[in-house]
């Protein structure tokens, strides 16, 4: 509801300010700290986008050929959890995928001290916390023991 609605009116300013702000302070890092934070962002965007579409084709179809070789349990409801592939290791897959985008969103600012860079990500991180958190008591609530 309120949640979606702010985020979507504040994130296409989300990435420019970050940007905006690096560059109007000459903000100067080193080879080694771009580096971290360019490979933490794409493993959270290939975690990510793994995690969703593996989400996304089980809800679809989760008798589909590819998806064999999943494990998955079932509840009481007579739906299905995946409890294998990266959904068998973390619960909220797609959720640490983003967060550890916005990690590396975050570093630049974090190292260099300009902790004012840092704050849209950190506050999506908080966010994205929470979520996650909610999450997790509605599903232990539908799913019960199977979850």
């Amino acid at each position: 509801g309120y949640l979606q609605c702010v985020a979507a009116a504040l994130y296409p300013f989300y990435f420019t300010t970050i940007s905006k702000y690096i560059v109007d302070t000459q903000l100067s890092l080193s080879t080694n700290a771009l580096i971290f934070a360019s490979t933490l962002y794409v493993l959270g965007f290939f975690l990510m986008l793994i995690s969703n579409n593996i989400k996304y084709e089980f809800r679809r179809n989760p008798l589909q050929p590819s998806l064999s070789n999943l494990d998955s349990m079932p509840t009481f409801h007579g739906k299905k959890l995946l409890v294998s592939s990266v959904w068998g290791v973390v619960r909220h897959p797609n959720y640490v995928g983003d967060i550890l985008i916005h990690i590396a969103l975050a570093l630049p600012g974090i190292l260099s001290q300009q902790y004012v860079a840092a704050v849209p990500a950190l506050l999506t991180i908080a966010l994205l916390l929470h979520r996650a958190w909610r999450d997790h008591a509605r599903c232990r609530r539908r799913y019960g023991a199977a979850w």
